[in-house]
């Protein structure tokens, strides 16, 4: 029987507690970037008085007016392609380097903490001296260059990837995305506590979340193997691709970006064009929710917060109908093939037993489900544009909580797109790449958006977002199912994975 490593469940602690981190200080963040640059607007209209800059953030009125929008969405605009710009330029390389035995996972899981970690001090430091919000450039600049959040999926998903049969990936996926979500659902609730109860220390909150994610290196450091588990001795597959020249980070960037079209893959092309697109429509809403929810509905942090964990729950609850789902898919076992071997006592031997191909291959029902939650996320960005208040606002969250299933699906469809184990980190990265050039046009197109339309239609960009999700819907046609079956270009599910524990040290899936 196919099993699954019990320490493959205690790696699901690590995404948790990062989500548990980051979603801790996302809308504190963004609202000490607003005030910041508020402040900053009203001491260049009010150069002698002290209500802006050390004085303190300006009232809610002057915030909220259409030029000071304007400038708030320049500002975030800016520090976040300090992130996004880096972050394309080294997800590919790290994705190629942790799927090297000499590197392995670690590193690149490792990274991204600590310079979570490094922008944190940058934020409590500008905040406390009451600096100009340039200065957080900085810390951004430190997140992108560690790969950020994008790199550390990739090398968490490869690390899945290694220890996980392809049979079962749709389920796993499923369950650390769960496990993700569940940290996004806890954490702003655990933000918006510290907040009510000590008002007056707002940065405990940095505090607190960097206890978290030390935390979360400590879990990285105990549970993550030090070199990339070998995932089978007999795959049908290429050697990993020859690593680039010591020096030439360009060459490695080019080496990554290679997957999209080498060995050619419709289908893998379609789902590095879905990576863009949903990335792209998801800047809408990481661009503007903060400073759009501010202007019309008054939201500070506390709400910010309680919108999230609604949000999360809702997602969560929606995994939680769809893991008994994918678990139940049963994989097809194809006979005994010609070079089966008999023995003296007539019983058969063969090499390990690949899922069956049918002549006539099905749409995968991962792409159907892809398909729902791009039209569940198109309709809840429509209706974002034009909710006339925080609670019509609030109540059409619970829609695009079948939408997010679609996330680890792709991830699961993009890892039966390569014929080695050894490349998935490769594959990662350039996804991750991918959708990092997304995350640098979808602010400047977003912020451009709502700073022409602010004071006539501010959900426009939201309404914009909604379009690019029905692009997305509609690119799945595109699929090829022979291209994305189980098993054809993957780890066959019965073949030992080293590394793992013995079958009496693991449990049933």
């Amino acid at each position: 029987m196919t099993t699954i490593s019990t320490l493959a469940y205690w790696q699901l602690t690590i995404p948790f507690t990062l989500a548990l981190g980051y979603s801790m200080i996302m809308a504190p963040q963004a609202q000490l970037v607003l005030g910041l640059s508020c402040a900053k607007v009203f001491d260049a209209e009010h150069p002698t008085s002290t209500m802006g800059g050390l004085g303190g953030v300006p009232d809610m009125a002057f915030c909220q007016q259409p030029h000071v929008q304007r400038v708030i969405a320049e500002i975030s605009t800016a520090l976040a392609l300090c992130t996004t710009i880096p972050q394309v330029l080294v997800a590919s390389p790290l994705g190629k380097l942790s799927d090297s035995p000499k590197w392995g996972r670690k590193p690149f899981m490792l990274l991204p903490i600590l310079a979570e970690g490094a922008n944190m001090a940058i934020l409590v430091a500008v905040s406390s001296l009451g600096l100009s919000p340039w200065y957080l450039a900085a810390g951004f600049g430190l997140m992108g260059l560690s790969g950020g959040l994008q790199s550390f999926l990739a090398a968490f998903y490869g690390l899945l990837t290694d220890v996980i049969p392809a049979a079962h990936r749709t389920y796993f996926f499923s369950l650390a995305e769960g496990s993700v979500f569940a940290g996004m659902m806890i954490g702003p609730l655990v933000m918006t506590g510290l907040v009510e109860i000590y008002p007056a220390s707002p940065l405990l909150v940095f505090i607190v979340a960097g206890f978290i994610f030390l935390l979360n290196a400590v879990l990285i450091q105990v549970l993550v193997p030090s070199s990339t588990v070998a995932a089978s001795s007999d795959v049908t597959s290429s050697s990993p691709p020859p690593a680039a020249a010591p020096g030439e980070p360009a060459r490695h960037w080019l080496d990554g970006i290679k997957m999209l079209w080498e060995p050619w893959n419709r289908s893998r092309m379609v789902l590095f064009a879905l990576a863009f697109f949903t990335n792209l429509a998801l800047s809408a809403h990481y661009t503007v929710f903060v400073p759009y929810t501010y202007r019309q509905f008054g939201w500070t942090s506390a709400e910010n917060g309680l919108f999230q964990s609604l949000s999360f729950l809702c997602k969560v609850i929606a995994l939680a109908f769809f893991l008994p789902y994918a678990r139940s898919k049963p994989a097809k076992i194809a006979p005994p093939s010609d070079d089966t071997a008999t023995d003296a006592n007539g019983h058969t031997e063969s090499t390990p037993l690949l899922l069956q191909t049918p002549k006539n291959p099905k749409m995968p029902f991962e792409v159907k489900v892809i398909q729902v939650g791009f039209l569940s996320y198109a309709t809840t960005f429509f209706l974002y544009s034009i909710a006339p208040t925080g609670l019509m606002f609030t109540l059409a969250t619970p829609i695009d909580a079948i939408g997010i299933i679609a996330m680890p699906l792709m991830r699961v469809l993009m890892t039966r797109t390569v014929r080695s184990a050894n490349e998935t980190g490769l594959l990662l990265g350039a996804q991750a790449a991918i959708s990092g050039i997304a995350t640098i046009v979808g602010p400047l197109l977003f912020a451009g958006v709502y700073g022409a339309t602010v004071g006539q239609h501010d959900g426009a960009s939201y309404a914009v977002g909604a379009l690019f999700w029905l692009a997305a819907l509609a690119a799945t046609v595109w699929v090829r199912p022979e291209e994305l079956e189980e098993g054809k270009s993957e780890v066959p599910a019965a073949v030992a994975v080293a590394g793992l524990p013995s079958e009496d040290e693991v449990v049933d899936l």
